[in-house]
């Protein structure tokens, strides 16, 4: 039951991720390769896309677990 419940988890910030079009606001190959602070992405967002940052970091933790993000420093994402 709980492999479900994580399934769901990650299907619900893989969704939010891409519904906020979450890797179009890194600029250069650089900022993919080496991240942006979870504010600085949130900054980005267009105003009917911003999220909390809380919940920006929570999801991108999940999916950094499931290798689709990293977080090369606290705080820091980016895209696989």
């Amino acid at each position: 039951m709980q492999n479900m419940s994580m399934q769901s988890l990650d299907t619900a910030a893989y969704i939010m991720t891409a519904d906020i079009g979450l890797v179009s606001v890194f600029a250069s190959d650089s900022e993919r390769a080496n991240g942006l602070p979870v504010d600085d992405l949130v900054a980005r967002l267009p105003t009917d896309k911003k999220v909390p940052p809380q919940k920006l970091a929570r999801c991108l933790r999940l999916l950094s677990a499931e290798h689709w993000w990293t977080e090369p420093s606290p705080g820091v994402f980016a895209p696989t």
